[in-house]
């Protein structure tokens, strides 16, 4: 139907620190572009800089304890990923593919090629 805004899907991560990570989410939504987000998903990853992994002897079960507790020291990171479709009254960019055919030779011995260009539609 003439008119409908055509649909460019569209998925993304990013990674910072919370309030990075925080800002960029803000500044999708104030786009000024009409945006549906379908999925999304956040993980954290506390790091501490002066903290070695320590991994229990083989065959033993970790020992059962407290989380540790979150220093200033440490660094979180927190991970997006975001699965969306963007809309437009513009119709998205298209490549041209050029497409050589060569037909075999007829009673003259002649051999023909021919070039087309296929250039995709657009939305859906």
């Amino acid at each position: 139907m003439p008119g409908d805004p055509y649909q460019i899907r569209v998925s993304f991560g990013v990674e910072g620190q919370y309030f990075e990570v925080l800002g960029f989410l803000y500044g999708l939504e104030a786009m000024g572009r009409l945006m549906r987000v379908d999925t999304m998903a956040m993980t954290a990853n506390v790091i501490s800089p002066d903290e070695e992994s320590v991994t229990p002897p083989e065959g033993e079960e970790p020992a059962a304890q407290d989380p540790p507790e979150r220093r200033e020291a440490d660094i979180v990171l927190v991970s997006v990923s975001v699965g969306a479709v963007v809309f437009t009254s513009t119709p998205p960019p298209t490549a041209e593919v050029p497409t050589t055919t060569t037909i075999p030779p007829d009673d003259s011995g002649e051999t023909t090629e021919t070039t087309s260009t296929t250039v995709p539609g657009g939305g859906e």
